[in-house]
């Protein structure tokens, strides 16, 4: 069997923020990038991750301004997903939610569709509102569940070239102890 290998889509997936904005994303593209995230990998397997889709032109140009810069893409894109969790369902749940935001983001790069992760947690608006607040009000969120990011998906307008491997910081990996480099093998 010829495998489509993942390493091929973590070396040229980019954050994109720029997007053709008038063309959709279906639900036929939609959904294997809902089940990337539904089976990302989660503490103890409770799998406590919610999504919420958002195709809503007035909720994404008002997500856009989330963040005092960073996030106008949103305002772009044919369809986003908040990621959202709660902590009290689960300890880890920043690292579910990051888990299944990654693996769907890849998903979507393996399906020619761009992505980019907005942040909204300790992020404020240019009017100084907390960032959670803000959108927990545009999305009608409860208080119970945190937003960890909201995930802007679309065709990618321009290009999105790969990162050089030289310009990857190997310096930042090691082996066995701290002071010993990890020495490449090519």
């Amino acid at each position: 069997m010829n495998k489509p290998q993942l390493i091929d889509a973590i070396r040229t997936r980019r954050s994109i923020r720029i997007y053709h904005r008038d063309r959709d994303v279906s639900a036929e593209q939609l959904e294997p990038i809902l089940e990337a995230g539904l089976r990302a990998p989660s503490s103890m397997n409770k799998h406590t991750t919610q999504f919420l889709i958002i195709r809503d032109r007035a909720k994404l140009e008002a997500l856009s301004h989330l963040r005092e810069k960073g996030c106008a893409f949103l305002a772009d894109v044919p369809v986003a997903i908040a990621v959202l969790a709660s902590p009290q369902e689960c300890r880890h749940w920043i690292a579910d939610a990051s888990l299944a935001a990654g693996y769907m983001q890849l998903q979507a790069w393996q399906q020619d569709l761009g992505t980019c992760w907005a942040e909204v947690d300790g992020r404020f608006t240019a009017d100084g509102e907390d960032s959670s607040i803000y959108v927990r009000r545009i999305l009608a969120l409860p208080e119970d569940l945190e937003i960890v990011c909201i995930l802007g998906i679309g065709y990618v307008n321009g290009d999105a070239p790969e990162r050089p491997r030289e310009s990857l910081k190997w310096d930042k990996v090691h082996s066995e102890t701290l002071d010993t480099p990890y020495e490449l093998l090519h």
